[in-house]
């Protein structure tokens, strides 16, 4: 396999390297009794998975690279690697926070009634368990009756997905 290959394919394996750190993370945070969130874990992956990235990138290709060659070839791993961990973490926080998708793999287990459903998904213990991911993110804190907000990170990134709506005229 020539060098360019193997960075090619390194880079094409992010998500799976992603999957391996993201789970390693989670129980090492379990096994030292901290019970960190999915999301929170999917996170720190990503930014803990970058230096490893970038090491592997090195060792298989950028190394041999020099000038305006490397610095193309660095930014474009670094953009295929961001790409990839964004959609790795979408993914993961799709299956894991989606009613549909829930509700899709009940349905295949057998026929469900509507009460049932109801039951088992009621508006109110959806925005239950949203805040608690959210205080268990350290995203928000609860105190005095009342949420607030204790951390920026994905407020910003709330911030920009509303803005970006709003740029495509989606109405909220």
């Amino acid at each position: 396999m020539t060098p360019r290959a193997a960075f090619l394919c390194l880079l094409g394996a992010s998500p799976a390297w992603l999957l391996f750190l993201h789970a390693a993370i989670l129980r090492a945070s379990r096994a030292f009794g901290r019970g960190a969130s999915p999301q929170g874990a999917a996170f720190q992956a990503v930014f803990l998975g970058a230096p490893l990235a970038a090491a592997g990138a090195w060792t298989a290709y950028l190394s041999r690279l020099s000038g305006a060659a490397l610095t193309g070839a660095a930014i474009y791993g670094l953009i295929v690697y961001a790409c990839l961990s964004y959609f790795y973490f979408h993914l993961f926080n799709l299956g894991e926070t989606s009613r549909r998708l829930r509700i899709l793999i009940e349905l295949y287990r057998g026929p469900v009634r509507a009460e049932d459903l109801e039951r088992r998904y009621p508006p109110l213990s959806q925005v239950d368990v949203r805040l608690e991911r959210l205080l268990g993110m350290g995203q928000i804190e609860f105190g005095e009756g009342r949420y607030r907000l204790k951390s920026r990170r994905l407020w910003l990134v709330a911030a920009c997905v509303e803005a970006w709506r709003r740029a495509l005229g989606f109405a909220r």
